[in-house]
């Protein structure tokens, strides 16, 4: 009997996995098939597909951070870093360290500070 448990545990795990190899093959099929139709060709899809990411990430954060019960970190661009912000590896020394700015509010907040 628990051979036969063992066993059907075992096809459920295999069609599982299966499964999920299809629908990652048709995800990767259907990315391909919007970057080949891009009417800016596929770096324009490829654009178009990280400005979006770039627009729902902040509110994605703060979803799973609430759902994780986990606290949201503080990025903050260093002066000459790239567009793309990410964590702030500098530490202050010790002449810098009563120079420094409180980070600023989000961008849709600084718009009605205006």
């Amino acid at each position: 009997m628990i051979t036969v448990v063992i066993f059907g545990l075992l096809a459920v795990c295999a069609l599982e996995t299966v499964l999920g190899l299809a629908l990652a093959g048709l995800a990767v099929a259907e990315l391909v098939s919007f970057l080949r139709r891009h009417p800016q060709g596929p770096a324009g899809g490829v654009r178009q597909l990280a400005t979006s990411a770039r627009a729902i990430w902040p509110y994605a954060r703060r979803v799973l951070a609430r759902r994780t019960g986990t606290r949201l970190v503080r990025w903050r661009r260093r002066p000459g870093q790239a567009s793309t912000p990410g964590p702030s590896v500098r530490r202050p020394t010790a002449g810098r360290a009563g120079r420094l700015r409180p980070p600023r509010p989000p961008r849709a907040d600084r718009s009605r500070l205006r």
